[in-house]
């Protein structure tokens, strides 16, 4: 007949369904429930544990296995990012572009870490040829350009941290931005132990090594006479008591070139699996980061 619509109507819910709990899932964003949100909800956690059970001696395989974790948050990232239902979430967001920013922070900061890992394996190698020449000179030049390796090293942590604590006012956003500013603010954390656990890790390299540069002459930046007196003066007081601590020096100095040269070891070893680690970490950051200026792209079209 002229004048009506036609209309489609749904049967009641039943009570029974009512008692089962159904739930109607949105097509405006991935659920809670989602397998690919489930597993960045259950990754960060786990992330943000081993973070918090940082010590200040970490071994190579924790800082190894934290940077295993830190790779399992960004493949969740990435998978979410590709989702279809959270493109259009991304796309309206306004917090996009700062998610994109820190992205590229992170980014930077793993290309520069894994710069410095390059530069601190001839090191390592200097190091140990200065143990087995037992060249206290050597030993003592190599000691002072590995600290300025593991110097640079903090610095960058330092610089991730403050990223880290810098989140911004989330009043407002929406559910799927927090998410990930949540797993930003984890991976930012979690990358500054990583890189303070290399620096440590090579402070305990030189503090093992320091007995052997004991004999070690300092260079002089000017001809100072009295210096020299008083040098000269203090070898000839000392030089009866030579004989008898020239035997515990020696002792000393082999214990301390084995305890070092197997801490070499261990750290060489940690070092080229955290190379090829960080350079997989590089990688999928930046993919995350493009996938997130492509998301932008559109919208601005």
């Amino acid at each position: 007949m002229a004048g009506y619509r036609r209309t489609v109507s749904f049967p009641a819910m039943t009570a029974a369904a009512k008692r089962s709990g159904c739930k109607i899932r949105s097509l405006s964003l991935p659920v809670r429930f989602h397998p690919v949100v489930s597993d960045m909800n259950d990754e960060v956690p786990i992330l943000i544990s081993w973070s918090g059970s940082f010590i200040k001696s970490p071994s190579p395989m924790w800082l190894l296995e934290g940077v295993k974790y830190i790779s399992s948050v960004i493949d969740s990232l990435l998978r979410l990012m590709n989702h279809p239902l959270s493109v259009e979430q991304l796309r309206d967001s306004p917090t996009t572009v700062l998610i994109s920013e820190d992205l590229l922070r992170l980014a930077d900061s793993y290309g520069s870490f894994r710069n410095s890992l390059l530069e601190l394996a001839p090191l390592q190698a200097d190091m140990r040829t200065a143990l087995r020449r037992q060249d206290p000179s050597y030993v003592d030049l190599s000691i002072r350009e590995q600290k300025k390796a593991a110097q640079i090293i903090q610095k960058l942590a330092s610089a991730v941290q403050r990223a880290a604590k810098a989140r911004p006012d989330t009043t407002g956003m929406s559910t799927l931005p927090i998410a990930l500013y949540n797993a930003m603010m984890a991976l930012s954390s979690a990358s500054a132990i990583v890189f303070v656990g290399i620096s440590v890790l090579s402070d305990e390299s030189t503090a093992l090594a320091a007995p052997m540069a004991a004999g070690a002459e300092k260079p002089m930046t000017c001809i100072d006479v009295k210096w020299i007196m008083c040098t000269l003066n203090r070898k000839l007081r000392v030089k009866k008591k030579e004989a008898i601590t020239d035997g515990n020096r020696e002792e000393e100095q082999a214990r301390a070139k084995i305890a070092a040269m197997d801490n070499l070891d261990k750290l060489d070893e940690c070092l080229n699996t955290m190379e090829i680690s960080c350079e997989n970490v590089y990688k999928d950051l930046v993919n995350a980061r493009v996938n997130l200026l492509n998301i932008l792209s559109f919208r601005s079209l």
